[in-house]
């Protein structure tokens, strides 16, 4: 499966790839893959890396035009 949607890949998936430029970037759980400087490298967007408080997974914040254009559209 493929998702580009980090919270739902964290949460769903046991085992994560990360690509960038066409080469593998990272793999792994989701725990030891997902990190800022991961979301910064591939998807080149700043933010906040936390838990889930009901999956106990990786929690991505997006920063900047990523948030802006969530609260933009209404989504809180």
């Amino acid at each position: 499966m493929v998702l580009h949607d980090l919270n739902l890949a964290c949460r769903y998936a046991h085992h994560l790839v990360a690509i960038r430029n066409k080469t593998v970037y990272a793999e792994g759980k989701p725990e030891d893959v997902i990190s800022r400087q991961l979301v910064k490298d591939v998807f080149q967007m700043d933010c906040q890396i936390t838990y889930d408080p009901l999956f106990g997974t990786p929690l991505c914040i997006p920063y900047g035009k990523g948030r802006r254009i969530l609260q933009k559209e209404g989504v809180s």
